[in-house]
């Protein structure tokens, strides 16, 4: 396995927006993954 940061781009329509709108990313970083999302509330 390699060390470092993996970006996943998962979509434009993410699940934690009410309007429907936002970008989701996964975020790796070793053995920890977490999920970003960005867009309106």
């Amino acid at each position: 396995m390699t060390d470092g940061i993996t970006v996943r781009i998962l979509g434009d329509f993410g699940p934690f927006s009410s309007m429907g709108k936002s970008i989701s990313y996964q975020i790796t970083m070793g053995q920890s993954i977490y999920l970003i999302d960005c867009g309106a509330p």
